[in-house]
């Protein structure tokens, strides 16, 4: 992923040997290891791609989180549920796009 600022485009600082998968449970869970890439400067601080794979969004925007609790890195977390983690991490900036595939079982939301 890049960086993007302005017209400018620049890499992130460093590159995984492999690319790390992670298996949660509780899906706002996935969130520690996205900060923690952003830390070690492995996925840069905003503009990321994410790629969610799931048969609900969880993409709730909850009324009660404000939003410099959004933009509260780790001190966000235990503020999370698994149907809200998805809006926080983007109206921060980290993420800038949600491709969302859903399994063809999924019938919820057609």
């Amino acid at each position: 992923m890049a960086e993007n600022t302005g017209d400018i485009v620049l890499p992130p600082t460093k590159r995984f040997r492999k690319i790390p998968i992670y298996v949660v449970e509780e899906h706002n869970d996935a969130l520690q290891f996205i900060y923690s890439a952003i830390g070690g400067k492995k996925l840069p601080l905003e503009g990321t791609t994410l790629l969610h794979l799931d048969a609900h969004p969880d993409m709730l925007i909850d009324r009660k989180l404000k939003g410099t609790e959004a933009r509260a890195g780790r001190n966000l977390l235990p503020l999370l549920q698994i149907e809200n983690w998805i809006v926080p991490a983007t109206a921060a900036g980290h993420i800038a796009y949600v491709v969302w595939l859903r399994p063809p079982w999924a019938k919820q939301f057609r």
